[in-house]
């Protein structure tokens, strides 16, 4: 299908008024397993369960939960999926969703980010794949996530409805309808792996305060009580089983400090530009889609590390954000985008979540 590429071909509202989709969906309750994986969807009459035991899908690390297909042979063929995985940490469902599609083989055509109110961001993706070397399948995904009161951290959940690439202009809206209609039958109020710890320091009469994930350990600096040496230094660890997984380091500055916005920017690039050990590699110098409306300036960077004689390879993500409290720099350096573990994704997560939260407590959106 040429014009598959169009936007035109990635609704997000229904064209069914009420009366035609309540005559051709039915709302299907999945119960099988535990409670907290309990989930509703909206399915068309058409398409009915094949399969609802728990099964492990081998090499993505997730669980289908329920396998859906069209019985109706004068129907376009639609196949609808449910996955799920338990994760310990908290990150953005958008990333975790990310790297399954990676991993899945599939190209994404259009995609639709959200932004939850401070549960991160989640995401609606069409994606295309070959199979059989000639059969185009066309595929929507949309994911939540919610905290496990039986095992703490978060499941992760994904939806998948698929036709053939021929079909799918006559699947279009039932696809929407599934990948936009569905929820967790006994949700929590905690959408989230962790619970968020509170950061507050005054520092000249200026109070810096934002959330960060419980799993990472908040340090001070040692020189952190001579307020007149600044900026203040804080640093936030990650760890697993006593391996270090991630490091944020957190400046404060008061506006009115020797350094401003402007030349806080200019030291930071010509400070990575100048380290003779490591080699950075910038990739991206464009803070968008932050949503803080505290925030007055905000200025992001991202890159590679190299340390080539130490074997070593570092990601780099950092802010610098100024609201009415002062100045803040955070710098996270931590293992790079991988398909092995998701410690890139829980950095990226925890700095998200200070920049959201910094002079913004809760989380207000501009």
């Amino acid at each position: 299908m040429k014009d598959i590429n169009n936007k035109e071909m990635f609704p997000i509202q229904q064209s069914y008024s009420k009366e035609e989709q309540i005559k051709r969906y039915w709302k299907c309750n999945y119960t099988t397993v535990e409670s907290q994986l309990a989930y509703w969807i909206l399915l068309p009459k058409d398409v009915k369960p094949i399969q609802i035991e728990k099964q492990p899908i081998e090499g993505l690390d997730i669980n289908n939960i329920g396998q859906y297909v069209s019985i109706d042979k004068t129907c376009p063929m639609l196949e609808v999926s449910v996955y799920y995985e338990h994760c310990w940490y908290e990150m953005n469902s958008a990333d975790w969703l990310a790297k399954k599609l990676h991993l899945m083989g599939e190209n994404i055509l259009h995609y639709r980010k959200i932004n939850g109110t401070s549960t991160g961001t989640y995401a609606d993706i069409l994606t295309t794949k070959i199979i059989n070397n000639d059969k185009s399948i066309i595929s929507r995904f949309t994911v939540l996530k919610d905290y496990d009161p039986d095992l703490s951290g978060a499941n992760y959940f994904m939806v998948k409805a698929s036709c053939f690439e021929e079909d799918y202009q006559k699947r279009m809206f039932d696809i929407l309808q599934i990948t936009n209609n569905w929820d967790l039958i006994n949700k929590t109020n905690w959408n989230m792996a962790e619970n968020l710890q509170p950061f507050s320091f005054n520092l000249k009469q200026h109070n810096f305060t934002f959330y960060f994930p419980t799993s990472w350990k908040l340090f001070k600096d040692s020189n952190h009580d001579n307020l007149s040496a600044q900026p203040i230094r804080f640093l936030l660890k990650h760890e697993d089983e006593g391996r270090n997984i991630g490091v944020v380091n957190i400046y404060l500055y008061t506006k009115t400090s020797k350094d401003n916005f402007e030349s806080i920017t200019s030291n930071i690039e010509a400070r990575l530009i100048s380290i003779t050990e490591f080699e950075c590699k910038i990739q991206k110098k464009v803070a968008d889609n932050i949503l803080n409306p505290k925030l007055e300036k905000a200025w992001y960077i991202q890159g590679d590390l190299e340390y080539p004689e130490k074997k070593f390879r570092a990601f780099l993500m950092s802010y610098l954000v100024q609201s009415n409290s002062g100045i803040c720099y955070i710098e996270s350096i931590g293992p790079r985008p991988n398909l092995n573990n998701y410690y890139w994704e829980a950095g990226k997560r925890c700095i998200e979540l200070i920049v959201e939260s910094f002079d913004n407590m809760d989380f207000s959106k501009g």
